[in-house]
């Protein structure tokens, strides 16, 4: 058995708290272990393409102006469809 010091106890009650506190706060929310799972897993993504755009040349509102385009071409091909 190791030996811990009287500061890392405290530390670790600390954080034994601080872990059931969370773990009451996401019981109340209704959200379960696989919903935060989910967030997690998206989040991820999220800071992987974030990541990508701060690495690229590319500024947010380009690939905004980006966006609105394709969603206007893609209107415009669905137009085109319904009247063909």
């Amino acid at each position: 058995m190791q030996n811990y010091s009287l500061d890392e106890l405290r530390e670790m009650k600390e954080l034994t708290e601080t872990i059931k506190q969370n773990l009451a706060a996401i019981e109340a929310s209704g959200w379960t272990l696989n919903d935060l799972d989910d967030m997690r897993t998206e989040s991820i993504a999220v800071v992987t393409n974030l990541a990508v755009i701060d690495e690229s040349e590319w500024d947010l509102f380009s690939l905004e102006d980006l966006r609105k385009e394709a969603e206007s071409t893609a209107a415009r091909l669905e137009d085109i469809e319904k009247a063909s």
